[in-house]
């Protein structure tokens, strides 16, 4: 290869020494062919998925809320901002979920369609709650959203695959 290399001056030349050394070393051609093939398989193994995180259960979500009220000159507008959790879940099967608040919050369960399309699957209001959804989507969606205007805080979100007990314990 060194040998290809020295003749930078004309690329014309470069070019046909270097066609003529790999007609003339066939091992090479073989190794280049294998190091195209296994680059294409490394790559091919690379597609993405949407990002929606696989939990492992139960696990605990803290979120903060808040909704504030501002009085304008054209009147009052509500700046109200939901967090959003998405996550992958197996379809058929129940998932349960906890929710503990220092403000009332409204909490928005959504089926997530392989398309990207949202169904609301369930809806809760509330300060501390216990509950579960049954989805047919391998994605569901979690919107928390303060329900009292000027309020804020930070809420604990529990999901699992088993039972939730009220006081924050795993149903045995």
């Amino acid at each position: 290869m060194q040998w290809v290399l020295e003749r930078t001056l004309h690329p014309g030349t470069v070019c046909r020494r270097l066609a003529l050394w790999l007609h003339n070393s066939p091992s090479m051609k073989a190794q280049l062919l294998i190091s195209f093939v296994a680059a294409v398989g490394l790559l091919a193994g690379c597609a993405t998925t949407a990002n929606v995180p696989r939990v492992n259960y139960p696990v605990t979500y803290n979120v903060q809320v808040g909704n504030t009220q501002v009085a304008t000159n054209v009147g009052g507008q509500n700046l109200n901002v939901a967090a959003t959790q998405q996550v992958e879940v197996e379809p058929g099967e129940p998932l349960y979920y906890r929710v503990n608040s220092p403000v009332d919050v409204t909490v928005s369960v959504y089926e997530v369609a392989s398309t990207g399309d949202r169904s609301l699957l369930g809806q809760m209001r509330g300060t501390s709650f216990t509950t579960s959804v049954m989805p047919s989507t391998r994605a569901v969606e979690f919107s928390f959203a303060a329900a009292q205007a000027n309020s804020a805080g930070t809420l604990q979100f529990t999901l699992s695959d088993e039972p939730i007990a009220a006081t924050g314990n795993l149903a045995e």
